[in-house]
């Protein structure tokens, strides 16, 4: 008998399951802590509070203002300076870490360790050995850890997927994803609080900018492409905002795939926003506008199919695919399943950001053998 219906017959319902040491039954709420409310954090509130299984029971931040912001989206949430005095309750269920990246091994780690399933936001750490760490700790303590490259969960990357599953254009040999972009925020002239808030300029708190922002599109590579990357080369600098930062405000990537395939991606953080993704295969090509919901198909000499992907009404927070991760992560939690973005997915999304990282840095291919996982 499947576990789903296993449990179903037993009267436990869609909410019968152990999380934290506590059973939870037909009306309880699965309870969460979140730790790090900024504003992708804000975003996955909004997402919370329309799912009718879950509870925000507390919220952290050392930030009063982001945490004043989040504390008033939130009904009856109890708040934290100090997230391992939010983990000495035991009334939590599932943790979301949505701090600054620097941060995210050191909470992962002490709420797994505390029975929690954890929601990590990406990247999903800094360096391979803190998602090492990660995965140790989530084996050993039984949870499910989940890495929030969302984009993987949208209905737009999903029907993606599939048609080149189906074998709608072949075997991908030619990819590539650009995007062109404004920057995320104005640097404070005072050291302290710029590196509170914009962590996001600096290589050692941030990853650099090819870890911490393309990371996702990394992902969606090696999902889509279906094999493991050989080799990086990137050439990037920082050529507008000339202000102090340290992270790369432009950057031009290749990564050679096994199975002959190319991937390129194109990065600007100073731009009007624009996105390009196209995949070319053996015997077609996807030319993807995710801003439309459209994707063409395109075959020889004919006119290209338009083929749409079932986007449901769902309120996404501001990233597609939020509201179906968070979905699919309560799937996970029940029936024991591993997510679809593991922390192997998060972990290679990674180890090619380092590699991006170091190509421009040292101006020559990078051979992912120099990346041990």
């Amino acid at each position: 008998m499947e576990r789903r219906e296993f449990m179903k017959q037993a009267g436990l319902g869609t909410l019968g399951v152990m999380l934290a040491g506590r059973a939870v039954g037909e009306e309880g709420k699965i309870r969460w802590g979140l730790v790090g409310t900024g504003k992708r954090c804000w975003q996955h509130i909004k997402v919370l509070n329309k799912m009718p299984e879950y509870e925000i029971a507390a919220l952290c931040d050392i930030q009063k203002d982001r945490l004043d912001t989040a504390c008033g989206m939130c009904e009856g949430t109890e708040r934290y300076d100090d997230y391992r005095k939010l983990l000495e309750r035991n009334d939590l269920d599932v943790i979301l870490v949505a701090t600054p990246n620097y941060v995210h091994k050191e909470v992962v780690v002490a709420a797994l360790k505390s029975g929690r399933h954890v929601l990590t936001e990406k990247p999903m750490g800094i360096t391979v050995a803190e998602c090492n760490e990660m995965i140790e700790t989530a084996k050993e303590s039984g949870k499910t850890l989940q890495v929030g490259l969302q984009l993987r969960y949208s209905p737009f990357y999903q029907k993606v997927h599939s048609l080149i599953a189906e074998g709608a254009i072949g075997k991908p040999k030619f990819v590539w994803f650009n995007e062109f972009r404004g920057d995320w925020a104005k640097q404070s002239s005072d050291p302290e609080i710029d590196n509170k808030i914009n962590w996001r300029f600096y290589n050692k708190l941030s990853g650099g900018t090819l870890l911490e922002k393309s990371c996702h599109y990394f992902d969606l590579f090696r999902w889509m492409i279906g094999t493991e990357p050989i080799s990086v080369t990137a050439m990037g600098g920082i050529n507008f905002y000339t202000n102090g930062r340290e992270t790369l405000d432009h950057a031009s990537v290749v990564i050679d795939f096994e199975g002959y395939c190319k991937a390129t991606h194109g990065l600007s953080m100073y731009s009007p926003h624009m996105q390009e993704f196209i995949l070319i295969g053996e015997k077609g090509a996807l030319d993807l506008d995710a801003d439309n919901g459209a994707i063409n198909l395109r075959r020889g000499g004919k006119q290209p199919e338009i083929i749409r992907a079932d986007v449901a009404n769902k309120d996404t927070g501001g990233h597609v695919g939020t509201f179906e991760m968070h979905e699919s992560f309560l799937d996970c939690m029940k029936t024991g399943k591993p997510p679809l973005t593991d922390p192997s997915a998060g972990k290679e999304s990674i180890r090619i950001g380092l590699a991006a990282e170091m190509a421009v840095r040292e101006k020559r291919v990078v051979k992912m053998e120099e990346i041990p996982a």
